[in-house]
């Protein structure tokens, strides 16, 4: 137990997650947090790909940051876990991360506060291991019928209407009401 205690005060515990999708916008979340957070006492750490693992890992660990900005693949490194880029490209024949065996340097118990920043982004999964055949049709027929599939025929292209209407926004009931001030008389 008293094992358990000790590892897990090494370990960074941010109360506040903000997962981005790429270095950039984590970078531009960071700054502006730090700036923000220096003034009521907040400290923020950033971690991403891309920069060296072990330079983050420590400084994570060094200053235990209350808010921490993270990519999702380098949060998982840091938490122990070997992100799917990282496996994919170990199955590609790559050597395995630095980090195989390493204890976890931040441990996600302590979030009360989960930021998906562009979530959209971040909910798309890219296949890290797509098929050697992109051919939709892997065994085409040797002898197809010319007739059997015919090739739909393009869609006419509209033209343009020379005097459109403008488009009306919002609701149509008060965007014809209008408001009026009795006259002073």
């Amino acid at each position: 137990m008293v094992a358990v205690q000790a590892r897990l005060t090494r370990v960074a515990a941010p109360t506040v997650l903000v997962l981005g999708p790429t270095r950039e916008l984590c970078q531009q979340t960071a700054e502006t947090a730090r700036a923000i957070g220096a003034r009521v006492g907040v400290t923020t750490a950033c971690v991403v790909g891309g920069v060296d693992y072990g330079r983050q890992r420590d400084a994570v660990m060094r200053t235990r940051a209350q808010l921490l900005v993270a990519t999702p693949g380098r949060l998982l490194s840091l938490c122990g876990e070997t992100p799917a880029s990282s496996r994919a490209r170990q199955a590609a024949g790559a050597k395995p991360p630095d980090t195989e065996g390493e204890e976890p340097a931040c441990s996600l118990a302590g979030v009360a506060l989960l930021v998906l920043d562009e979530a959209d982004r971040l909910l798309e999964h890219p296949n890290p291991h797509p098929h050697p055949n992109p051919d939709p049709n892997p065994n085409p027929d040797p002898n197809p019928d010319p007739n059997s599939n015919p090739k739909p025929e393009p869609e006419p292209t509209p033209t343009p209407n020379p005097n459109p209407t403008p488009k009306r926004t919002g609701c149509s009931r008060w965007a014809s009401r209008r408001t009026s001030r009795p006259s002073a008389a």
